[in-house]
């Protein structure tokens, strides 16, 4: 099982120990270039010496979900967010629009071929220009493989600190997204024939990143957490439809629920 707790703490392991140093911005770094793999059914990380802000984990992927890349929106969910917008109003590199302008490519093209290699969406902007907020990912790719949905995550950078964490959480839920649209075309179609439809199960992430990196600021903080690798429950975010998913992930981010609790 590729439980991300565990996955998270070997990675910066590796990093801090193998990374090579760099500078990008005259920042001191140490990266390497890594695949991770996470089960998706245990996409949340729960080391209690990271200190996640759990409400705007379920707000970022909210806000993804339905489009938006708007600073009022998702600003009230984190202090420093709205530092990489250009003009104060919207972000330039957000995923929401991207995505929910692609995803309908993307289930149809599931639906017309279960093993289609082509279900991909993109995320990078070509020539960006000068802008605070250029994407870390390129693309998103999904494939059905022995009833499982798995999600390939294609990165130019990925911080192990700052991102990685909420990355593995925000598309890992996109995944369920299409998962949950696949399964209720197919059931639909196979209700109307009379047929027996067995839904897709939630497969794995792989988060392949050419310069997964660790910045000097954060090598202290990561030793900690290796040294000290308490954490929290376990939880499995579940639903059963698209708009369960997303109703709890707005519940989530509109109470003052921050889960996952202590055991």
């Amino acid at each position: 099982m590729q439980y991300v707790n565990d996955v998270w703490i070997e990675t910066l392991k590796e990093c801090l120990e193998h990374g090579r140093e760099v500078s990008p911005r005259r920042d001191p770094t140490k990266e390497f270039t890594k695949t991770t793999v996470i089960d998706m059914n245990y996409p949340i990380l729960t080391i209690k010496k990271r200190k996640l802000g759990y409400k705007f984990m379920a707000a970022e992927a909210y806000w993804i979900l339905t489009g938006d890349n708007r600073v009022e929106s998702i600003a009230p969910y984190s202090k420093t967010i709205s530092n990489y917008s250009d003009d104060c109003l919207t972000f330039f590199g957000a995923y929401g629009p991207k995505f929910v302008d692609q995803s309908s490519y993307i289930i149809s093209t599931l639906i017309q071929d279960k093993y289609s290699r082509q279900a991909v969406c993109n995320i990078w902007r070509e020539r960006p220009g000068k802008t605070k907020d250029v994407p870390c990912t390129l693309n998103l790719q999904w494939v059905i493989r022995e009833n499982r949905l798995d999600c390939h995550a294609n990165m130019r950078s990925s911080d192990l600190w700052l991102g990685w964490p909420y990355d593995t959480f925000n598309f890992s839920m996109l995944t369920r997204y299409i998962k949950h649209c696949y399964d209720d075309i197919q059931q639909y179609w196979a209700d109307k024939q009379k047929e027996i439809y067995e839904p897709l199960q939630m497969g794995y992430l792989y988060l392949h990143s050419s310069c997964m990196h660790l910045y000097k600021t954060n090598f202290e903080k990561a030793e900690e957490c290796i040294a000290d690798p308490i954490r929290h429950i376990e939880p499995v975010i579940e639903s059963t439809s698209v708009n369960s998913l997303k109703s709890i992930l707005f519940n989530l981010r509109e109470s003052g629920f921050e889960w996952p609790k202590n055991k």
